[in-house]
């Protein structure tokens, strides 16, 4: 039956991609979380968003050549851009050359780590670890696809208009995921052992790490909405002109914005994700800190704003009481080092990382293998047995891509991060004015949803999944394509 639903659904897309490539590539993220259908072709397993963005890959190649045949250009014309129908005269190489030589760096990163793959692992019980098979599967799923996907992106992203389109495909998703999350908890029908939240997943932070940049977007474009500081004149940004008709608001977006905030808001909390709350707030105070203090320059203010510090302080502590009130027990755990909880098997997973790269720093374990030698390993490098006897991830974004693509990899994802940091320095000071709409704005949003990304990144693994691969390359490809103002 998966199958079928893949095959159809594949030809359904490469038709809406051969009348309308752009729409067909700006919409896709709506359908990221459908990576959870999977079937398998010719004995290779596949999932339905890789389908689609491979049936995109085939729109553009059948669409480049019929524009080749009628324009009677040569064949390298089809590589001078992404989608050439669109941006003829632009090498893409020549417009994002660094984005693409990070991009390289992680794909041949990602074809240095067979050389330290096994075919297969003994592991424990008596079974058997996959390695290579797995390998395949991260490449194929992890990494080609998101990437094929990125690509497509930088070719039609150009307008301010489709940046936020893209954005709010993919928020569309997270919110009905968030809404599924809490059916879960009105019903109580959890499908986590710790009862928690967590959507379609079976882990709680799985549905953290996708929505919490959604949830930021949200927040950002509720403001936006509500206190559009672009049309408010002077000392009154601040204050809620829309309620006194200073400033036309659209009250059919306000409230759809602010009901998209709301559940995503209670999906976090319910998915009891620590790491996902800080990274929201942490982005979120890092964005609005940067509007105030462009506001507090412009005005030529000089004393300390005490109303909005203590206001801001206020609100995170509401917020902490909200958290501790959801689950007191955990909160008191975290902080108890002896004994098994989250932060102790945090800490033990992270001394393990460090012993399997002390002998593989260079290539790293492998794509895939941390689980496998994790359990191989973990009591010798920590000198006893674990608390948790099976992991997945080093719960840590760059420990994870060093131990699965090794300093090259590293490397990449270190010089594609500066390349967003360079893209939206020359906006920290001039954003704040600016419309939704406006090339800074866009790019400030994507950027501080990338924060989101890489400070949640440091308590769990925000990339090695397929939506979550996805997810990064979408918040970057709208952060560096962006150009123009609708």
């Amino acid at each position: 039956m998966e199958n079928i639903v893949i095959a159809v659904g594949g030809l359904a897309y490469l038709a809406f991609g051969l009348f309308r490539l752009r729409s067909a590539i700006i919409w896709l993220p709506l359908f990221i979380p459908t990576y959870l259908i999977k079937g398998e072709f010719g004995g290779i397993p596949v999932t339905l968003v890789e389908v689609l963005i491979y049936t995109l890959v085939v729109a553009y190649l059948i669409r480049s050549i019929k524009a080749l045949v009628e324009k009677k250009s040569g064949i390298g014309a089809l590589f001078s851009g992404v989608v050439n129908f669109i941006a003829p005269q632009e090498s893409l190489f020549k417009k994002y050359g660094w984005l693409i030589v990070g991009m390289a760096g992680i794909l041949v990163a990602a074809g240095l780590s067979f050389l330290v793959t096994e075919k297969e692992l003994p592991i424990l019980y008596g079974n058997v670890y996959p390695s290579l098979r797995i390998a395949l599967g991260i490449l194929k799923g992890w990494i080609l696809a998101p990437i094929l996907y990125a690509l497509l992106l930088l070719g039609v992203v150009r307008k301010t208009k489709e940046g936020l389109d893209v954005l709010n495909a993919y928020t569309i998703s997270a919110v009905i995921l968030s809404l599924w999350a809490l059916y879960q908890v009105i019903a109580q029908d959890f499908i986590t052992p710790d009862m928690r939240a967590s959507g379609p997943f079976e882990n709680a932070n799985y549905l953290a790490l996708y929505i919490g940049p959604a949830l930021l977007y949200m927040t950002i474009r509720v403001r936006d909405a509500l206190f559009p500081l672009a049309l408010i004149e002077g000392k009154r940004r601040w204050s809620m002109p829309f309620l006194k008709g200073k400033v036309p608001v659209d009250y059919t977006l306000s409230s759809l914005v602010f009901t998209a905030a709301l559940i995503l808001l209670f999906a976090l909390i319910a998915s009891k994700s620590y790491g996902a709350m800080v990274a929201v707030f942490v982005a979120g105070i890092f964005y609005f800190g940067m509007e105030y203090w462009q506001y507090w320059r412009k005005e030529g203010k000089t004393t300390f704003p005490w109303k909005v510090t203590l206001l801001a302080a206020a609100g995170l502590f509401l917020i902490l009481l909200i958290v501790f009130a959801v689950d007191p027990s955990k909160w008191q755990a975290m902080f108890q080092f002896s004994q098994r909880n989250s932060s102790s098997v945090r800490i033990e997973v992270y001394s393990i990382a460090w012993g399997l790269l002390a002998d593989n720093w260079l290539l790293g374990v492998g794509m895939g293998q941390f689980q496998a030698l994790y359990q191989l390993e973990g009591m010798n490098i920590l000198g006893h047995v674990p608390y948790e006897l099976n992991m997945l991830h080093p719960h840590n974004f760059a420990l994870a891509i060093w131990l699965n693509l090794g300093i090259l990899g590293l490397a990449s994802f270190i010089l594609i991060l500066a390349l967003g940091l360079q893209k939206v320095w020359p906006h920290f000071t001039t954003f704040f004015q600016e419309k939704v709409k406006g090339v800074g704005k866009v790019r400030m949003i994507a950027f501080a949803m990338m924060l989101s990304i890489v400070v949640h990144g440091f308590f769990d693994t925000p990339f090695f999944k397929n939506d979550l691969a996805l997810l990064f390359w979408i918040v970057l490809g709208v952060l560096i394509a962006v150009e123009k103002e609708d």
